[in-house]
């Protein structure tokens, strides 16, 4: 039979799938494989692809599913033969779709069943901390709860943040003695970037002497989308035909979104592409692209930063992100999103902070060291002293 996609993108041919991929461990080993069942998987962001690169290395495989029930069962089958790992990623799923508390209630307990079958039938289980709660949350309180069950459940959590314990403390505990730090791999090697900065600025009509914020990746509430424009706005006004803002991304359909892309859209300071941007074209805005612009509502890890020091953009990003670590960074320009001048300030600080080549060599020298296999590595390693050689 011959396969006319990648192995773990049908839901129908999940398990077969599952079984397919199993063949590519190395059973001769004295312990047995590492065997790897992640979910949700996503295909979207390559994040995945990008953590469990090495592990054929070392004779291990990563088995995709789209929630926990692959790894259930592949905790029961392979007990005693295999290395399992449950890698738990983005938790949002277990409640996404329940329509009333009750619901959510029994989701929870469903689903922290599950971990205890796995964990008895000596699974290992890992989490993932991507975000603090949900951008997109129905019952904060219950998420929090959800997160409680799988912080005491799982033996090893990965944070990509040194901060995310502490900004996840108001709404659920991390366990330190548990904390695994394997920051977020760069996209270094992903996405073509061959595009000067120059010829981007010609394929999207914008002149070289202007200063160009972009705002990248889909458009949600939580992204603080609004915030920005009413900021650039300000600073637009201050330096007419000087500044010029790129929102590149799909936006949301919500009423608050849908009002941001009505103001933004005929504005001529203001480009709009509003859709999914193909990945041989993201190089253009990042590459046209001066200063990148995440002022999040709510921040722990971000794929766009990372991306955007990928491309050696450096950023602005507000006090409480997750991302900061280190506020006096060259690249970055950082702001208390509790003053209502706070990011217009930083706007307009990084028009004269961030547009030098030494803010640029910032960002490239804070994202070389993340390079994709050097973090595949880190993590593999990590696996290999918790379960042993």
């Amino acid at each position: 039979m011959m396969l006319t996609r990648f192995l773990g993108q049908s839901p129908k041919h999940e398990w077969d799938d599952a079984l397919r991929i199993l063949t590519y461990a190395d059973w001769t080993t004295e312990n047995g494989p590492i065997v790897v069942s992640y979910s949700p998987q996503t295909t979207g962001n390559p994040f995945q692809r990008l953590l469990y690169q090495n592990l054929p290395d070392v004779g291990g495989v990563a088995v995709p599913g789209r929630s926990i029930d692959t790894s259930v069962r592949l905790s029961t089958d392979l007990q005693g033969s295999a290395r399992t790992v449950t890698h738990l990623h983005w938790l949002n799923v277990v409640l996404a779709k329940c329509k009333d508390r009750q619901e959510a209630q029994a989701a929870i307990t469903a689903f922290t069943g599950q971990l205890d079958d796995i964990a008895e039938r000596d699974g290992h289980i890992i989490w993932t901390v991507h975000n603090i709660l949900p951008h997109e949350a129905q019952w904060d309180d219950l998420e929090a709860q959800l997160r409680t069950e799988v912080a005491q459940r799982a033996q090893r959590i990965h944070i990509m943040s040194s901060r995310t314990p502490d900004l996840c403390e108001p709404y659920f505990h991390i366990p330190r003695e548990k904390v695994v730090h394997i920051p977020h791999p760069s996209y270094a090697g992903v996405y073509p970037h061959w595009v000067t900065a120059d010829y981007a600025r010609q394929l999207l009509g914008i002149p070289s002497s202007v200063t160009v914020f972009l705002a990248f990746g889909r458009m949600l509430p939580y992204k603080g989308s609004v915030e920005l424009l009413q900021a650039f706005s300000r600073l637009s006004e201050q330096k007419p035909g000087k500044v010029m803002l790129i929102v590149a991304g799909a936006i949301s359909q919500d009423a608050e979104m849908q009002q941001f892309l009505d103001d933004a859209r005929y504005r001529r300071d203001v480009l709009v592409v509003d859709e999914k941007i193909p990945e041989v074209d993201v190089q253009i805005y990042f590459r046209a692209a001066d200063v990148c612009a995440y002022p999040y509502r709510r921040s722990l890890n971000s794929g766009a930063l990372t991306l955007g020091l990928t491309f050696g953009r450096p950023a602005v990003l507000p006090d409480n992100s997750g991302e900061l670590e280190d506020g006096n960074a060259a690249w970055v320009e950082h702001y208390d999103p509790s003053d209502q001048d706070g990011l217009f300030n930083a706007l307009s600080r990084s028009m004269h902070t961030l547009t030098t080549p030494q803010s640029q060599a910032s960002a490239i020298d804070a994202i070389t060291p993340l390079n994709p296999t050097a973090i595949s590595q880190r993590y593999v390693d990590a696996l290999q002293s918790w379960l042993g050689n």
